[in-house]
């Protein structure tokens, strides 16, 4: 279900097709929970059970990827659920480092419909279970989770710090038992280890895709690429192609059929391959460990660790095996795209790793007294390092070097902003200052929002602080949640501060901020203000995926929260068009009656003779009599500035970036879209007033 109906319909068509099945008995186990919580012990007596335990100073730095052969055993327990097809029956055992340094990471490596073993020791009182077991949610689904008690020197413990979890049904927490957790003292006989072992293996026969029938294509396919991986680390998705297309050129013919079979290995834990992400999914990683180990090399290098900064010279020292060779590039991709590490403002070979840096010096701090726009966003579950992400979104925003492993300074011409993450108190401070400030603050919540959502279930709770000017120089403002103020706004215009007793505006206390107002923008639709009518010039290359790329759907979708959410604006388009309908008519007629006319440059749009001679020239007119805004958006680079009408405009994104030349001028196309976002949204705003 995961990859939707029509993939779903493939699967059927190919077994159709293919006149049969076969069954492959692969799934992924995942080791999870703090340093020194036993993942590798029990890793290594899951696969032998009189293997010598590491000691006690060992530790796993980065992950260990190990395959178990589960029938492989003494034991006939796990034997019943399976075929008679004579197929190995293999867990690929996914142990992560537990220490926190290597928080930020784990999330890009946690998938769906695998089964987790969170471990944790008695040796320590405090679990971490309020990171491992939402997290393990927003990235694993409805993965089932097995609570395993390290016993440490034989000591059992009542935990009394789970109840939370259990009666929350998000969290899919295995309770075969009572208590809902299996003890482990493996020093003793491997005492409890049978118990833990069956439970295992009769959730990873659960899983969706455990001994599923799939095309005997697949199998195929599959044996060629484990031979594969003994040799080469990570190919390009071309070379992927090419060797399913050699093993049945019959059945490896449409994209979608080489996509199924990479995203199917993906979620077996088999390879890495990120579709979803431009950046990355040109690559096909065949040792997933490869790419984790490489990163990790970088997190625990010694000099990266006591400045937080990689030189240029350090990638080739750390990554100097030959296993690195020529795939530097991807690697460094791979801690952009991430959010792990990012490129230094003024100098782009040397990167920022921000969990690397010291924590923002107490005399960098902007005073709480400090006259400055103020917000803050507290959480109920709040991801570790989300300041670190914002960081590297923002990296080309960054102030004089000022980042921080909890804090940023930020800048754009007008304004500037200081970030502050406080994980203990689980909020996120945001405060700015200057002619922009409220502008600066919005593309920061902007940025934030997008990080945010990559989290299932993570709502921030927002928080307005007052802005009298008692509590402006105040140390301990009034302060009022956000969902509060919309809820008042329903019966009353104002609050009163309780500091200063003034009566403050709803409306103005989240226009300064950069927040919306649904009750304002309903009482506007209510009192006949409707909202603002755009249309989209555009050319039908930029407006198909003949390129790859439909920059008008992009462009849209970049735009939802202000069309499909506020009903600030509505667009119209060409592809609006009703069979039979006077086109030209049609678009004459939404041209002259648009507030905003955006202009999706490029040069096929400018040698295009109707959009020249009708849309522009309309455009044009409208303009010089004040009756609309036109607005260039920069698709892709062409020479729209030297157009002496319209070359007088401000574009977006601005300073003469393009949205398909975003590289070296944002961090992602993500990024770039919410730039145009937030201009837009502030264009729109200023409408509005």
């Amino acid at each position: 279900m995961k990859q939707g109906k029509e993939a779903i319909k493939r699967y059927f068509e190919r077994i159709k097709k293919e006149k049969g099945e076969e069954f492959i008995y692969e799934a992924k186990l995942t080791l999870v929970g703090d340093g020194s919580a036993g993942k590798t012990s029990l890793q290594v007596r899951l696969m032998n059970k009189n293997a010598s335990l590491p000691k006690k100073e060992t530790r796993t730095r980065g992950i260990e990827i190990k395959d178990w052969d589960m029938a492989d055993s003494p034991r006939s327990l796990f034997k019943k659920y399976l075929g008679n097809d004579g197929s190995k029956q293999i867990a690929h055992i996914w142990d992560f480092g537990g220490q926190d340094v290597y928080f930020p990471v784990h999330r890009f490596f946690l998938t769906e419909n695998s089964v987790f073993v969170l471990l944790a020791s008695t040796r320590v009182p405090q679990h971490n279970f309020e990171y491992w077991i939402p997290t393990i949610y927003q990235f694993g689904g409805k993965s089932p989770i097995i609570l395993g008690q390290t016993c440490h020197e034989g000591n059992k413990v009542s935990w009394n710090d789970i109840g939370i979890y259990l009666g929350n049904s998000n969290f899919n927490i295995i309770r075969a038992q009572d208590p809902p957790y299996y003890q482990l003292n493996l020093p003793e006989e491997n005492e409890g280890l049978d118990t833990l072992e069956q439970v295992i293996k009769e959730q990873i026969t659960k899983l969706p895709h455990f001994g599923k029938g799939v095309p005997p294509s697949w199998k195929q396919a599959r044996a060629a690429i484990a031979e594969e991986r003994k040799i080469h680390a990570c190919i390009t998705f071309v070379k992927f192609r090419e060797m399913c297309n050699e093993v049945n050129p019959e059945q490896f013919v449409r994209k979608e059929d080489f996509e199924d079979f990479a995203n199917f290995l993906h979620q077996l834990g088999v390879i890495l391959w990120y579709n979803k992400i431009e950046e990355l999914k040109q690559w096909v990683v065949l040792q997933p460990e490869w790419a984790l180990n490489a990163v990790y090399k970088i997190i625990d290098d010694p000099d990266v660790q006591e400045t937080g900064i990689i030189k240029q010279h350090d990638f080739g020292r750390i990554w100097e095996d030959r296993l690195y060779d020529d795939k530097h590039l991807i690697l460094k991709k791979m801690l952009e795209v991430f959010k792990i590490a990012f490129p230094k403002k003024h100098n782009r070979q040397d990167y920022i790793l921000p969990a690397r840096m010291k924590s923002m010096p107490v005399e960098m701090k902007w005073k709480r007294d400090e006259s400055c726009l103020r917000l803050e966003y507290k959480y109920e579950f709040m991801p570790k390092g989300l300041v670190n992400q914002l960081s590297a979104q923002m990296s080309r925003h960054i102030q004089d070097n000022s980042v921080w492993n909890n804090a940023v300074n930020l800048s754009n011409e007008k304004a500037t902003a200081q970030v502050e993450e406080d994980f203990y108190n689980r909020k996120i401070t945001i405060r700015a200052k200057g002619k922009d400030a409220r502008g600066l603050n919005m593309q920061i919540m902007a940025e934030l929002d997008v990080i945010i959502n990559e989290y299932r279930g993570v709502k921030p709770e927002i928080i307005v602080p007052c802005t009298c000017k008692k509590c402006l120089n105040s140390n301990d403002p009034t302060s009022f949640k956000y969902d509060k103020l919309i809820e008042w706004s329903e019966t009353k215009e104002t609050v009163t501060c309780n500091e200063s007793d003034e009566k403050l505006s709803i409306d103005s206390l989240l226009f300064e901020v950069g927040l919306p107002n649904p009750t304002k923008e309903k009482r506007e639709n209510r009192n006949g203000r409707k909202p603002l009518k755009s249309f989209i010039s555009y050319s039908k290359f930029d407006g198909e995926e003949t390129t790859g790329v439909n920059y008008l759907e992009e462009f849209k979708s970049c735009l939802t929260p202000l069309t499909s959410y506020n009903n600030l604006i509505s667009t119209w388009d060409d592809t609006l068009l009703i069979a039979g309908e006077n086109w030209d008519n049609k678009i004459k007629e939404e041209l002259n009656t648009a507030d905003v006319i955006f202009v999706l440059m490029s040069n096929d749009l400018l040698k295009t003779k109707y959009v020249k001679e009708t849309e522009l020239k309309i455009a044009f007119e409208r303009e010089a009599n004040g009756e609309c805004i036109v607005v260039p958006v920069i698709v892709r680079d062409c020479g729209w500035a030297d157009i002496a009408w319209l070359g007088k405009n401000n574009a977006i994104p601005r300073k003469g970036h393009t949205i398909s030349s975003w590289q070296g001028k944002f961090q992602s196309k993500d990024e770039a879209w919410t730039h145009v976002y937030t201009e837009v949204k502030k264009m729109v705003e200023s409408f509005t007033r």
